[in-house]
């Protein structure tokens, strides 16, 4: 299996860089591990069914959070398409979770109803409840700035997830523990997306408004 090494080696290099991206596969490694535990019984049918449900949550969930403060900001749109790069996504994947983050950011998308689907598809692996959750704390990390309504979302997520609040304010502790990053993600942003034309071509690219 690949799919945790994949999802915690994202995560890591996103938000801490090339040791994030070592360590993140380390973990993504145990991760895995517990998941070929967990799916071997599982039909492959039924696992595809869990596999695509957690990419359309993530997504969704992702343009939510992303629009939960008003606007998406440089970092938040800089970061999502590093993330679809970095996952091989083409074509007619790549265009499906642009369409799952443009859904989710609109006014009328309910979190609470994308969370029960998750949790009826993947509630039984608490693994994937809190890879989810680390999903959304890397992109609420892509500015630097931890805003109040993003926190708010993340609390409520978590909830909807089953995550105790004593582990969420955990990974709170650690996210806010990593304001030291911010310089080398705020750089990497820069080098990633240095003009104009290229935050616009990544803005048209997600769908969504620069303001």
């Amino acid at each position: 299996m690949w799919f945790g090494k994949l999802i915690a080696g994202l995560i890591g290099l996103l938000v801490a860089g090339p040791l994030g991206l070592i360590i993140g596969v380390v973990v993504g490694h145990y991760f895995d591990k517990g998941l070929k535990g967990i799916f071997h019984p599982v039909p492959a049918r039924e696992r595809k069914a869990i596999e695509d449900c957690f990419f359309q949550t993530a997504f969704l969930l992702m343009g939510h959070l992303a629009k939960s403060d008003g606007r998406i900001s440089e970092a938040e749109v800089a970061h999502t398409e590093r993330l679809m790069t970095k996952m091989g996504l083409h074509s007619d994947h790549r265009q499906e979770a642009i369409g799952f983050f443009k859904a989710g950011a609109q006014p009328d998308f309910s979190a609470d109803d994308q969370l029960r689907d998750f949790n009826t598809h993947c509630g039984r692996y608490p693994n994937l409840s809190r890879q989810l959750l680390n999903y959304l704390l890397a992109l609420a990390l892509a500015d630097g700035v931890l805003s109040a309504q993003e926190e708010q979302v993340l609390r409520r997520v978590a909830q909807g997830l089953g995550v105790s609040m004593a582990m969420f304010e955990q990974l709170l502790r650690m996210i806010r523990a990593q304001s030291h990053f911010r310089d080398y993600r705020t750089e990497g942003a820069s080098r990633d997306y240095s003009s104009q034309s290229e935050l616009a071509t990544a803005y048209e690219a997600l769908g969504v408004d620069e303001t």
